[in-house]
């Protein structure tokens, strides 16, 4: 994925005991040791720099342990479920055109929103039910994403060759998923604070990108970039760039092809099912 500019940017990477480790593609254009975390708890380093967007590889680390407090952010989200998964050819939108930056306006308000309802649940805290968290999140999220064209992206032309009934269970474990997952990351409070660009940038086939910095309390911060897409009166969400370069969409479809060349639509049901159990701790079964 190819970010504005070519600056480099200094990743903090998060505290981890690896053990195995493979190889996947990726074809973005980002400095050699950027971090990300993929497959529901796996560490991506980028292997080398590329002067300009061709597959290359990235090491993945399994990683084991989960870093507290401060750092909420796309690598925390991705680091506990299926959101995160292998990054398997990583796709450019086509480029950031920054000479169309334009100031804030419509686009970012979903984004806004999903923030301060975001704050809201990590004040709540694990202190308060996890069906409480999930009540304050499903709103801003169904209001955020526009999960329909989320879905059918991550799992590509595959879609149109499902049954009706997978199609429809997939849509409600996949929207379940996705609130859990935010409400199992963003679970703790200690000062962080949310800002978001006081520009968007447009994106070459009509979308908007919208960028979020999450500082925490020691000034350390982490970046996350929604690209919305304008569905009749409104903006929504149809993807999250971590750190300005790896997406969401194009890293959950690497997971979701292999689940579906496995089983079909029922085995990624299953799988997502099982993510939600466990993000929840039990609580949603």
């Amino acid at each position: 994925m190819a970010a504005a500019g070519n600056s480099r940017r200094n990743v903090r990477r998060p505290a981890a005991r690896f053990r195995d480790e493979y190889a996947v593609p990726i074809v973005l254009r980002e400095p050699s040791g950027c971090a990300v975390l993929v497959s529901g708890g796996d560490l991506a380093v980028v292997d080398k720099p590329s002067s300009s967007l061709a597959p290359r590889m990235i090491i993945v680390r399994k990683q084991h342990g989960r870093p507290t407090g401060a750092d909420m952010s796309m690598n925390q989200m991705e680091r506990r479920a299926l959101l995160g998964l292998a990054v398997g050819g990583v796709i450019a939108f086509g480029g950031i055109n920054g000479a169309r930056a334009r100031s804030i306006a419509a686009p970012a308000v979903p984004i806004e929103q999903l923030n301060a309802a975001l704050l809201m649940a990590m004040k709540a805290g694990r202190t308060t039910a996890f069906g409480r968290r999930f009540n304050i999140l499903a709103a801003a999220v169904d209001r955020s994403f526009d999960l329909e064209t989320v879905l059918q992206n991550s799992i590509g032309p595959r879609w149109a060759t499902l049954q009706a009934d997978e199609q429809a269970q997939l849509r409600r474990v996949f929207r379940r998923y996705t609130i859990a997952n935010y409400v199992a990351n963003f679970d703790s409070y200690d000062g962080q604070t949310f800002t978001v660009a006081p520009e968007v940038q447009a994106v070459s086939n009509g979308d908007e990108l919208v960028t979020t910095r999450i500082i925490a309390s020691t000034g350390s911060s982490n970046t996350l970039s929604y690209v919305v897409r304008r569905t009749l009166d409104e903006w929504k969400a149809v993807d999250v760039l971590a750190n300005g370069a790896i997406s969401r969409v194009a890293v959950q479809r690497s997971d979701f092809r292999t689940l579906l060349g496995r089983g079909g639509g029922s085995a990624l049901v299953a799988s997502l099912q099982q993510k939600v159990v466990d993000l929840s701790g039990g609580v949603f079964s």
